[in-house]
């Protein structure tokens, strides 16, 4: 079902030739050649290349109409149990539990009291440590090249995809005005396993706590390192609840 990317390359007289490189092997024995393969669904995004293959999903998204509010432990258990099924349905055929995790994005909401422009005022005056700020009006971030730490407002982000009929309009079921999101991702093999001990999708089963107890200190430690004082006001990330 996948859909192929021939190779193309480039002649000295500038024509196309094309150059066959294999991808995947068929249950028969027959290998696909192209550049890459690739299949896009509602649940996920599948592609095979030179580099390996790798598949992208929203977890909880798989649970409701928008990632409103993160997944649970045991919508995680499911996911990881079910998911490679819905695979093989589609006619991937993978170890999926054994999966090497290459990003993984954590996030909490939080409903404050203020508004929201007052707390991007105080964002922007504050360093991520090693990381550099960026402002885009409702999102303001903090950059490097293995970790990203997003601070926005979740009801803009999707008010304006439903306005631009991106998605449904229940997509903003479960959203508040006043909700902040902090969006801690870790973008590659090193930073997942240096920051969470994780390797693979199985590793995550076994202690999906750990994301949350990762999350929060990367969040408190990199970004709102400030007083007490001003933590009391801004957003309480030692509340369990949160």
């Amino acid at each position: 079902r996948c859909d192929i990317q021939p190779t193309a390359t480039l002649n000295a007289d500038g024509s196309h030739r094309h150059q066959e490189t294999p991808l995947y092997q068929l249950k028969g024995g027959h290998f696909v050649n192209g550049e890459k393969a690739f299949l896009n669904t509602d649940a996920y995004r599948f592609t095979v290349n030179s580099r390996g293959a790798f598949l992208t999903t929203d977890i909880p998204k798989l649970f409701d109409v928008s990632n409103a509010v993160p997944a649970t432990s045991g919508q995680y258990q499911i996911f990881a149990d079910s998911f490679e099924n819905r695979l093989r349905n589609d006619g991937i055929y993978t170890n999926f539990k054994e999966a090497k995790i290459s990003r993984l994005d954590a996030y909490k909401n939080a409903v404050l009291s203020k508004p929201l422009t007052t707390y991007f005022e105080v964002l922007r005056s504050l360093s991520g440590k090693r990381m550099r700020q960026a402002d885009y009006g409702t999102t303001v971030a903090f950059i490097n090249t293995r970790r990203t730490i997003n601070c926005y407002s979740k009801y803009s982000q999707m008010e304006n995809r439903v306005r631009r009929r991106k998605v449904p309009e229940n997509a903003l079921c479960g959203l508040d005005r006043q909700d902040m999101r902090f969006e801690l991702q870790a973008k590659d093999k090193p930073t997942v396993r240096r920051l969470y001990g994780f390797q693979t999708v199985a590793d995550v089963q076994k202690d999906y706590g750990r994301i949350n107890e990762t999350y929060r200190k990367q969040i408190k430690d990199t970004v709102l390192n400030v007083s007490a004082e001003f933590m009391i006001i801004f957003i309480n990330f030692n509340n369990p609840n949160t």
